[in-house]
């Protein structure tokens, strides 16, 4: 090849090799594709078990938000049964009431990891989205006797249900107050009677001494000396409080007329009178029929303050 020709190919060559450069070197007209999104974390949230409550007993209708952690799923919401049992996910019925939540925690958790899962982290706790979580009933030395409802989303003791009722009424005995309470626990239902003296909650500040009120509770306020009430129920006329005269004794025929008399159904022969003492509860029997209709005064029973008199009605056999 002569030496012109060699000069032209080797400027050809050059011109190429630039127009390789320009064409690698220009932006790319097509839409870049997106990154892809990061893979969710499904590793386990770390979750203390003593973080959950440790205090609050349950009762019947309380409500409850249950989750596994592992399910990645949004909590459920279980209710405390009539029986005192909650029906939970897989497992079925498990008892709860008179349980916390950490300790009906412990047993459902061994449960689950038996059979449904390789671990369990258990969150379970209050709804605290309900305004109330039961009622309690006062009744004696306060302002306002009755049911009273029980926040669920503050610690409700003792003293704050006496100040939601008004405070105490003039010669309540501030010092022997009494709850009754119905507690399920593993061989059934119980009762039991705690007295408390809020004397020394609200005077010295004890608050170690002042307990937590569950669903459904009786508080008493009982009265000093013999002036006082009793509380009538069941089938009379005007069922409520009745005052006690305080100077002479009060007989629980009295209180029944005081109460407007019988309803047509009343069973006039097993009227039941509740005492509670400080050996517990005491439940006598009188027959106001005989008192009333046949005169026979000796069967009438002396009332005390705060006792309670419960009428029911008759069986009627068809």
């Amino acid at each position: 090849m002569t030496r012109p020709g060699l000069i032209s190919l080797a400027l050809a060559l050059v011109l190429a090799g630039q127009s390789v450069s320009l064409i690698a070197q220009a932006p790319s007209l097509e839409t870049p594709s997106p990154a892809s999104p990061a893979a969710p974390d499904t590793s386990p949230v770390a979750v203390d078990p003593n973080a959950l409550d440790d205090k609050y007993r349950l009762n019947v209708g309380d409500q409850l938000l249950f989750r596994v952690v592992e399910d990645r799923d949004p909590s459920r919401t279980l209710v405390v049964l009539d029986t005192g049992e909650i029906n939970f996910p897989y497992i079925g019925r498990i008892k709860a009431a008179g349980k916390t939540c950490r300790e009906l925690a412990t047993t459902i958790k061994p449960l689950l990891e038996k059979d449904y899962y390789h671990q369990a982290t258990i969150i379970l706790g209050l709804d605290t989205q309900m305004r109330v979580r039961g009622k309690a009933y006062l009744f004696g030395g306060v302002a306002s006797q009755g049911p009273i409802d029980i926040p669920s989303d503050e610690v409700f003791t003792l003293s704050k249900a006496i100040i939601r009722a008004g405070g105490f009424a003039p010669g309540a005995d501030r010092t022997a107050v009494r709850i009754e309470r119905r507690t399920q626990r593993a061989d059934g239902m119980k009762k039991e009677t705690l007295t408390i003296n809020l004397a020394d909650v609200l005077d010295k500040g004890r608050t170690d001494q002042d307990p937590i009120i569950q669903a459904n509770d009786l508080i008493v306020v009982p009265s000093q000396g013999r002036s006082g009430s009793i509380f009538i129920s069941g089938e009379v006329n005007r069922p409520g409080t009745v005052q006690l005269p305080g100077e002479r004794k009060f007989m629980a025929s009295e209180a029944i007329l005081a109460a407007g008399g019988f309803k047509d159904f009343a069973d006039q022969r097993k009227v039941r009178i509740i005492r509670t003492t400080p050996q517990g509860q005491q439940e006598i029997a009188v027959d106001l029929k005989a008192v009333l209709d046949e005169g026979r005064l000796d069967r009438d029973i002396e009332l005390q303050a705060d006792d309670r008199i419960v009428v029911r009605a008759k069986l009627i056999n068809f």
